[in-house]
């Protein structure tokens, strides 16, 4: 008698998530061979054969319609594509991701599964957020990965089929988790990036070497050239559960210049050794107590610097030899590659996470910030339609995804009311008026020329982003005149800090703004923030229960600054005043503020020789 298909109520065609996809396959191929059980299956292996074995399950019943209609080179080209696409997804670290399915061409193989009557129960276990829990995917050394359940498989597809209830807190676990690490310090650790896209095989990377218990050094840097990225890669990397469960010790720094002196204090302070370490006579004595005091702590330990320059490079070189006889690894961002490290580039985002981060920007009402799953489909249900999509692909194909452009170039059309296709034709009018904007190829480290983004044209393009004629045209109205000529002060006073998250408290210090002030204070910096100028981030702060509001200007934007702003060096004049009249008293952290003085003098040095 041929098997007959069940009545499920689905819709012609319909979305579901990989996670769902791949396990109805899985279920498929392992009904005749229990083996098959990882992602390292290959579609010809299985296809055909899977294929037979439906034809002859089914015995080309009548209620199979289409699938049965077209031919065998098509069913298992289906099998294949649809398999890969789930396939795809999970390697990718993106289960979650809707893909399209034919019902009367995916019908059979979800009655071949088992899981027919059931579907809708399914999917509700592996697709509810609330218990992602249920299922991990997991890396092997060799790289491979594995789609594996958190509860035991067996007692799981029972319950499925029974209509019972999952609980994986009762379920027998198919192998015990790796355990985790002991946390026994944490300082400095940076939160987690509101706004993170893609670089999936980068973490994996940065897991990979940090875990290898035979590495090939124990210092690694993060390179790329200015506004790829770096900064926040690092920070993902450390709320990654790879890092987080790894490491016993996580202590971070950034520095604006100075990197042994910020090594020596830093760490001090992270060990509580501060007061002894900072009595010893000389730089190398404090390095090698600080070396031997690190040296005695056990298990697995990860010191992270962020922001190292230029002007640091041969202070690192030097400070290589200390961080080898510490026993901890070394994460560290730097533009600068020295000979004899070892690096992993961040380069430019896949055209993909471009579109998602360029949107993100551009339609923040998208933006769902309790939902990362959510805002991701929402901004999706923006980037589908065929001329945004199309508009958006030519502007960021242009940039060469350039990550901070990107952000700048989103918050500007948003600012502006410009459409992607308006701010793509602004960039081209540069490009004419510009000829010496030559397309440029790096050969890269290995020869393998790609374009990039020349740096005159990186400069060229954001500076006609920022808009300052405005804040010094006199409009009569004194009340404007006065807000436009504090805004142009607070943008020279960041180009002259360093460009690393300053606390709130520290900036209103600096800028000599009066309590009664600090409101307004506050909204101008947030108005700057949004016009792109500033970037903003909560860090933890001095107390473990208190975050504080931190702002910086990148790097980039800082040049823009020294371009746009005239008669600088008269005014940054108050910042001097307000910054000698600090330190002539008590402050709670002096050195901190001796960042700043040190950032402002070299700003001078570089204006007046």
């Amino acid at each position: 008698m041929p098997q007959q298909l069940p009545t499920i109520s689905l819709p012609a065609t319909f979305k579901v998530q990989a996670v769902t996809l791949y396990y109805i396959f899985r279920k498929c191929i392992n009904k005749e061979n229990k083996a098959m059980l990882n992602t390292s299956i290959e579609p010809e292996e299985w296809a055909l054969p899977l294929y037979l074995k439906m034809d002859e399950y089914f015995h080309k019943s009548g209620e199979c319609g289409e699938w049965f209609d077209a031919s065998t080179n098509s069913k298992v080209r289906y099998l294949s594509a649809t398999f890969l696409k789930a396939q795809k997804a999970l390697l990718e670290d993106e289960p979650r991701e809707m893909i399209g399915i034919n019902k009367a061409s995916f019908l059979p193989i979800l009655v071949y599964s088992g899981f027919a009557e059931k579907f809708a129960f399914l999917r509700r276990w592996l697709e509810d957020e609330s218990i992602t829990e249920l299922f991990t995917i997991t890396t092997h050394i060799n790289g491979k990965k594995e789609f594996t359940l958190s509860v035991n498989e067996e007692e799981f597809d029972r319950n499925i089929k029974a209509g019972l209830p999952i609980n994986p807190l009762i379920t027998t676990p198919l192998a015990p988790p790796r355990p985790k690490a002991v946390v026994e310090l944490r300082v400095d650790l940076p939160i987690k990036p509101v706004c993170f896209f893609g670089r999936a095989d980068m973490l994996y990377k940065l897991a990979q070497f940090f875990s290898n218990p035979h590495p090939r050094g124990k210092t690694l840097l993060l390179s790329g050239v200015g506004g790829m990225g770096k900064t926040s890669v690092m920070q993902e990397f450390l709320h990654d559960e790879r890092c987080q469960h790894f490491f016993n010790r996580i202590v971070c720094m950034v520095i604006d210049h100075n990197l042994p002196f910020a090594f020596i204090s830093s760490t001090a302070r992270a060990l509580n050794i501060y007061d002894r370490i900072m009595l010893m006579p000389n730089e190398e004595t404090q390095l090698r107590g600080i070396v031997s005091e690190m040296s005695r702590l056990g298990g697995e330990n990860l010191f992270v610097i962020d922001n190292v320059n230029e002007t640091d490079i041969h202070d690192l070189r030097e400070m290589r030899y200390y961080f080898d006889q510490t026993g901890w690894r070394f994460l560290i961002t730097s533009r600068t590659i020295p000979d004899g490290f070892l690096f992993e580039e961040v380069t430019e985002l896949d055209l993909k996470d471009a579109k998602l981060l360029f949107t993100y920007h551009f339609r923040p009402d998208k933006v769902d910030k309790n939902d990362q799953r959510r805002t991701i489909q929402n901004l999706n249900s923006i980037i589908n339609d065929a001329e945004f999509n199309s508009n958006l692909e030519k502007l960021l194909l242009h940039i060469v995804s350039h990550t901070l452009l990107t952000e700048l170039l989103a918050k500007y059309s948003l600012k502006r009311r410009f459409t992607v296709n308006q701010i793509y034709q602004s960039l081209l009018e540069k490009d004419y008026i510009h000829p010496d904007f030559s397309s440029e190829v790096d050969p890269g480290v290995h020869g393998m020329g790609k374009k990039i983004l020349s740096p005159l044209r990186l400069h060229t393009y954001i500076l006609g982003l920022f808009d300052t004629d405005y804040l010094f045209k006199k409009t009569g109205d004194s009340s404007t005149d006065s807000e436009n000529e504090m805004r142009a002060i607070m943008l020279l006073f960041f180009s002259m800090l360093p460009s690393t998250d300053i606390p709130i408290n520290d900036l209103v210090t600096l800028f000599g703004i009066e309590r009664s002030d600090q409101v307004d204070f506050e909204i101008r910096l947030d108005e700057l923030r949004q016009m792109g100028w500033l970037q903003s981030k909560y860090l933890w702060g001095e107390r473990p229960d208190q975050m504080d509001l931190r702002y910086k200007m990148h790097m980039l934007v800082q040049k823009v600054v020294d371009e746009k702003l005239s008669d600088p060096l008269i005014k940054g004049t108050p910042l001097v005043d307000n910054i000698a009249g600090i330190l002539g008293k008590h402050i709670a952290d002096p050195e901190r503020f001796h960042a700043y003085v040190d950032s402002i003098f070299r700003w001078y040095e570089k204006r007046i020789g």
